[in-house]
């Protein structure tokens, strides 16, 4: 069973709630009640009315009062009087004629010229450097190795790769066009060594190996080379796929 007394009090607790709030309310912050009657004396309504609603809180202002309380930054914007028309600046009017310049992606720009790239990749100077920069041992056997490469190759390619500090003068490589760089010589203390790029397709193929393809054949004296051997190789390795590109 309920009490006799929860009627009454659930009738005050729902009709005097408010009213009750608000006088507590009024008590505790004085400040509230102090600009209720500042805006009573200026005129303003205090009635539940639409008319008595603040300004920021209407739904039409006029554009004029928007445009000052956003370039203002006045918290209070409902208490500034509205700016004079001749006080706005007007807009620029817009060319109609004008187009609107259009962003254009990186994959739609124009490209950027570039230097042109030299059309073949020999340098036989640097060739004939490497070939006199050798051991004076040496020199008679390289060149006799480069006379066979130049020889057995068609539209041989000789330029020089490789370039550092420890061999100044590079590696010398032989290439033909469409199939990459063919032969490589190098120079060592105690002998030159000749590499074929595709040397694992060649019929017998050269003793030592380096790598998936490439083989190699090491002489150390011009009298040791067996030139029918070698331009039998180097007419095989001119037929198939080398490295890269020439």
């Amino acid at each position: 069973m309920t009490p006799k007394l929860a009627q009454p009090i659930g009738w005050l607790c729902a009709h005097d709630a408010t009213d009750w709030l608000r006088v507590c309310f009024r008590s505790i912050h004085p400040l509230r009640a102090l600009r209720a009657r500042r805006r009573r004396a200026r005129g303003h309504k205090t009635s539940g009315s639409p008319e008595a609603a603040p300004r920021w809180r209407m739904t039409a202002r006029p554009a004029s009062e928007r445009a000052f309380g956003r370039l203002g930054g006045c918290r209070r914007r409902h208490l500034l009087p509205p700016p004079a028309p001749s006080s706005l600046v007007p807009a620029k009017p817009r060319n109609p004629a004008r187009k609107p310049a259009k962003k254009l992606g990186a994959r739609h720009r124009a490209p950027k010229p570039r230097p042109a790239k030299p059309t073949s990749k020999a340098d036989p100077a640097g060739v004939r450097a490497w070939l006199s920069s050798v051991k004076p041992e040496h020199r008679a056997l390289v060149k006799r190795i480069d006379r066979v490469l130049r020889s057995e190759i068609p539209d041989v390619v000789a330029t020089i790769k490789f370039r550092k500090p420890s061999q100044p003068e590079g590696v010398p490589f032989y290439g033909r066009p469409g199939y990459g760089w063919i032969a490589a010589m190098w120079s060592f203390k105690a002998r030159v060594t000749v590499g074929f790029f595709g040397g694992v397709e060649l019929d017998p193929p050269p003793p030592r190996s380096q790598g998936a393809r490439t083989r190699l054949v090491d002489y150390s004296e011009a009298a040791q080379v067996d030139e029918k051997q070698l331009r039998a190789w180097v007419r095989q390795a001119a037929r198939v796929q080398g490295w890269a590109k020439v």
